[in-house]
């Protein structure tokens, strides 16, 4: 048999680019992670600090978030239409010009409806550009070059999730910051009080002091260690909780002081400065005090222009990435050029809009069984705990018939859509995947485990960052965006990052046997710090530095939690693999459960905002614990071997 007759070996990495991986696979992964984390975290502060209320925030960023869980569906439409190097220089101008309307967006009166639409957009952008850019790095790099890069690309992801999280909330925060006001008495003292204990438990002392700083801080004037000026003019109104306050309207971007102690406030709107109380001064022998005052302390941004500047500088930094990556960004001979389909691209856009709106009519009908049997429930004990607490489960008789009517709608709507995507994946490779997932051993068991394993902790990742925000008056802890910038943006995200690597590991030294039950209470553990923080609301002073912030109970907290979520989300997502590989599909089966949970995610955030405007932070963080039960009774039921998630290392961790 001559030469020419004889079989050649496949060469896995003929077509690659031999250009060298540091020129493009870092800039790629930190630019995956922008979008992706602007649209389901940073939009959730910007919401927050406009004073949009948690349960619209918490309901629609779950839902624009859905794109990302549709990759699965998406990604024959990336795989036969263009090339992928195509894709990703395309995606990315989207991403860029969704970011500059999103900037102007949030100057206009209409700004949340018109900025959610804008997200959504900007969404489905960054899906089809991550399809594209995680194809392109198998086309592009051989398989040793993968392999040492893998981590690399994970570590770059991060630093993109970071500089969204943290440093731009951050910068948002101190642009937004209103200038404090220095004040001292000549002959006698300023009035302050501190509270101690946990809610409910209070206890209130006055200490007087010849000067002080005095800030915004939890809707009230505090000092730079957090006491609170007494207000000598008493207020009149019966809903005033607490009447010694001088308490700071919203909205305020200056206070100042006049001479005889009278604190006046200006807004962002630019209406009337007006007064909102009075200092209360004491001196030893009656006299009349002098009050010596900074009376032009600086102006803050409004809090639409400060985020505009931020997503500015975000923007420029994305824009420089995407001016860069067209000349380093190789062209591997394999990444071919596939002509536009139309009718694949009517097929998958049908398929696709077909599936999201079953999903959406299945989230309105769970929404709506849960609002009726939270109204059964208020009915028939209504002194029951976390029932008895809330009015907001007893429909009035005409809403009653409104919310069945709607609750069959969807039913209805939601079954006729979800018949026709059967029918539309009918006789489909991605039909038989659905299939054979399906079919697989305990596939119930399975299923219940990917609802339920992350369902308590998305609930508080969902609404932690609303609960840091949101002033004790109503529960919450009364960070400032800056510090939420530290608290969330730093050490949450160096929690995440660290939990996940030791997550890894360990499942890949003891298998997922052993180590499940452990990884899986580390997940769920931590929300009884929640619990707690809701009860002793651990509040941080006006004027806390940047080490206080670190090494708050506030930071504590949101460390442990998301290094938590790390370690047992490293068990999730190996179990996922290791389901993926009992079939013939492995790339699709791992695709479906992944998405699968992402849409459980979706769900999650919507319940959790209903939940929260219901019960109050301190009966929904309760009720968390509830929902966390379900998903570690599923380790009892699922399927497991001996040597799964030994041989699976976990690289990367992401919703």
């Amino acid at each position: 048999m001559s030469d020419e007759q004889s079989p050649q070996p496949i060469d896995a990495d003929a077509g690659t680019s031999d250009r060298n991986p540091w020129l493009f696979t870092p800039a790629l992964y930190f630019m995956q992670a922008v979008p992706v984390t602007l649209v389901q975290e940073v939009s959730s502060i910007i919401f927050k600090s406009l004073g949009i209320a948690n349960v619209q925030i918490a309901t629609w960023v779950s839902i624009i978030a859905l794109p990302w869980s549709l990759q699965m569906l998406l990604g024959p439409f990336v795989d036969f239409n263009g090339s992928k190097r195509g894709w990703i220089m395309w995606g990315q101008a989207g991403i860029v010009a969704g970011m500059i309307a999103t900037v102007f967006a949030l100057q206009l009166p209409q700004f949340f409806e018109i900025t959610l639409a804008i997200l959504a957009v900007t969404a489905v952008f960054s899906a089809l550009c991550n399809i594209a850019t995680d194809g392109f790095y198998i086309l592009a790099l051989t398989k040793a070059r993968q392999a040492a890069f893998v981590g690399l690309n994970s570590t770059f992801y991060r630093l993109g999730r970071l500089f969204c999280t943290g440093l731009l909330v951050y910068f948002a925060g101190t642009l937004m910051r209103v200038p404090s006001v220095k004040v001292d008495v000549s002959g006698g003292d300023i009035v302050f009080e501190r509270t101690t204990g946990a809610k409910g438990e209070e206890k209130t002392e006055q200490i007087l002091r010849p000067a002080a700083e005095l800030m915004i801080k939890d809707e009230r004037l505090q000092s730079a260690d957090g006491l609170t000026a007494v207000n000598s003019l008493r207020s009149n109104d019966p809903e005033e909780k607490n009447p010694t306050w001088i308490r700071v309207p919203p909205g305020v971007s200056g206070i100042q002081v006049v001479g005889n102690g009278l604190v006046t406030a200006s807004f962002f709107n630019g209406s009337e400065p007006k007064s909102i109380g009075k200092l209360s001064v004491v001196t030893p022998r009656g006299g009349t005090p002098t009050l010596n005052f900074d009376a032009s302390p600086g102006k803050p941004m409004k809090p639409q222009v400060a985020w505009g500047a931020v997503l500015g500088l975000c923007i420029l930094i994305y824009a420089l990435g995407r001016v860069i990556l067209p000349i380093t960004l190789p062209r591997p001979g394999n990444d071919v050029v596939r002509p536009m389909d139309r009718q694949r691209i009517i097929e998958t856009a049908t398929r696709t809009l077909m599936i999201i709106g079953t999903f959406l009519c299945a989230m309105i009908f769970i929404g709506n069984v849960f609002k009726f049997t939270g109204h059964g429930l208020a009915h028939t004990f209504p002194t029951l705990p976390l029932i008895g607490e809330t009015k907001g489960w007893i429909m009035a008789s005409e809403k009653f018939n409104a919310e069945l009517i709607w609750l069959l709608g969807t039913l209805v709507v939601g079954a006729a859509l979800g018949i026709a995507s059967k029918v539309q994946l009918a006789g489909s490779e991605m039909a038989q995947a659905f299939t054979s997932f399906i079919k697989q051993d305990r596939f119930i068991m399975i299923l219940g485990f990917i609802v339920f394993y992350r369902f308590g902790e998305v609930m508080v990742g969902r609404i932690s960052p609303l609960f840091y925000q949101d002033p004790t008056s109503k529960g919450g802890l009364a960070l400032s965006v800056e510090q939420i910038g530290i608290v969330n943006g730093i050490m949450g995200v160096v929690g995440i990052i660290l939990g996940g690597i030791a997550g890894g590991v360990v499942v890949s030294r003891l298998g997922l046997r052993k180590a499940f039950w452990p990884l899986a209470l580390a997940m769920h553990v931590p929300n009884l710090m929640y619990v707690w923080a809701a009860k002793a609301l651990p509040t941080l002073p006006a004027g806390a530095a940047f080490h206080q912030v670190v090494f708050s109970p506030i930071s504590i907290i949101a460390f442990v939690d998301q290094f938590g979520y790390g370690f047992g989300f490293a068990a999730y997502m190996v179990y996922l693999m290791w389901v993926a590989q009992r079939g013939k599909f492995q790339t699709s089966h791992y695709a479906i459960g992944t998405g699968l949970g992402a849409l459980c995610i979706a769900v999650a955030g919507v319940l959790s905002g209903v939940l929260q405007r219901d019960l109050g932070y301190f009966n929904f963080f309760v009720t968390v614990i509830f929902f966390s039960l379900p998903g570690m009774l599923m380790l009892l039921l699922i399927p497991l071997d001996e040597k799964e998630g030994r041989d699976i290392v976990v690289t990367e961790i992401a919703d």
